[in-house]
């Protein structure tokens, strides 16, 4: 609540944080940086960030006020999401 911008960067990059999750793993200082290096390839080429980022910043525009009233309702919009939705949006995953 302090810095509404950790808002918008956490909607953008909860993808990338989900699947680094599910891939990486830490069972070993080796693994890590194997499973690691894979994860960067798999999932940080601009092919895959591209429709990502996009996802998230058409759902910004089409469900707040962020385009119509910018950026004084920003943070309200953001504070909104959080309290209604507990920071979870339908489309996060970018469908």
């Amino acid at each position: 609540m302090q810095d509404w911008k950790f808002w918008i960067l956490g909607l953008i990059l909860e993808p990338l944080l989900s699947s680094y999750t599910s891939s990486v793993s830490s069972a070993s200082l080796e693994e890590l940086r194997r499973t690691a290096f894979l994860w960067v390839d798999q999932h940080c080429s601009l092919i895959d960030l591209r429709p990502a980022v996009s996802n998230k910043l058409k759902y910004l525009s089409m469900k707040t006020d962020i385009l119509s009233d910018p950026p004084s309702t920003l943070q309200e919009e953001v504070a909104k999401a959080i309290f209604n939705n507990i920071g979870h949006h339908p489309n996060l995953h970018g469908t």
